[in-house]
């Protein structure tokens, strides 16, 4: 779970198909993956709620009731349905808007292979703007 929340300290997030709508964002289920070497192995998955408040420039996170922290994101591209940002750590955010929607969290990443090592997935979530 520690790992997790740090994790998610590096998160960035969008609800709308080109700029961020001030609001919050209720999850309430979380999914990590971490590369092992040879797949993505999934290191928790659980019921979590957590709240992200959404800013143009930035995001403010909770998981599940830990205090919250204030990230900084910038807006990189939008296709296929899905939005891409960075946030201020280096960490990249995947919103696909079709279903099931869901909030992907990349860290970690490994140029041999392409690919982010770490992954957090948000479901199961509601939104609701300011």
């Amino acid at each position: 779970m520690k790992k997790l929340l740090f994790v998610l300290g590096m998160i960035v997030s969008l609800l709308s198909f080109s700029q961020v709508e001030d609001g919050t964002l209720t999850s309430k289920y979380a999914k990590m993956t971490e590369w092992n070497g040879y797949t993505d192995e999934v290191v928790y998955e659980d019921f979590v709620t957590t709240y992200i408040y959404f800013n143009i420039d930035y995001y403010v996170i909770s998981v599940d009731g830990e205090e919250p922290a204030k990230v900084y994101w910038e807006y990189l591209k939008t296709e296929d349905n899905m939005s891409t940002y960075k946030t201020e750590g280096g960490s990249i955010a995947v919103f696909s808007f079709t279903d099931p929607q869901f909030i992907g969290f990349f860290s970690d990443y490994n140029s041999s292979r392409g690919l982010h090592n770490e992954a957090v997935y948000f479901t199961k979530t509601s939104f609701e703007s300011d």
